[in-house]
């Protein structure tokens, strides 16, 4: 019985060691890519366009690691719809922070997000607003859960913050700012 208490307690000591070093090693490499953002900032654009239904574009990014804490800034940043007309949702800066900690903790990401100078321009048909140049997909019963949860999800962050913004919303010879 000593015996196999031993082999377990050399077993657990043993993983959680290599779960150490994993652990320093994925940190690691993750503070090199982070730091030079900017040098692959073309790729990563292209892949974003290339897999979502939306297109980015953005001036230059920036890149940092402090503590536990990886910081990516966008700067001039637009997201748009391919084919649709109008400028979409432009911002002059977008500061996300992951928290490494946090997010552990919770076995889900947790960010800490601040949009500044972003301008969006809506449009009221048909009951409802839509921004211009950004189609968004139709949302379906089955998807509506789905859409909850995200919802959730960007609630469930540490902060959000969005200043020195403005939405113009037009419809019906009405118009709201």
């Amino acid at each position: 019985m000593k015996r196999a208490a031993s082999r377990v307690v050399k077993i657990a000591l043993a993983l959680a060691v290599a779960w150490l070093v994993l652990s320093a090693i994925v940190v690691g490499v993750a503070r090199e890519l982070v730091g030079g953002i900017n040098d692959f900032q073309p790729r990563l654009v292209e892949y974003f366009n290339e897999n979502t239904d939306f297109q980015l574009q953005l001036e230059s990014s920036k890149g940092s690691w402090k503590g536990l804490t990886a910081k990516i800034q966008l700067y001039n940043i637009q997201l748009r719809s391919p084919n649709e007309e109008g400028a979409g949702v432009r911002a002059q800066s977008l500061n996300l922070e992951l928290l490494l900690l946090d997010s552990l903790l919770s076995f889900a990401p947790r960010f800490r997000l601040h949009i500044h100078g972003a301008q969006a321009e809506m449009q009221y048909l048909d009951g409802g607003f839509s921004i211009e140049g950004l189609r968004l997909p139709e949302m379906g019963e089955a998807k509506q859960s789905e859409d909850e949860s995200e919802f959730d999800w960007l609630l469930a962050q540490r902060k959000l913050l969005i200043t020195d913004s403005e939405v113009t919303a037009t419809g019906n010879a009405q118009e709201y700012n």
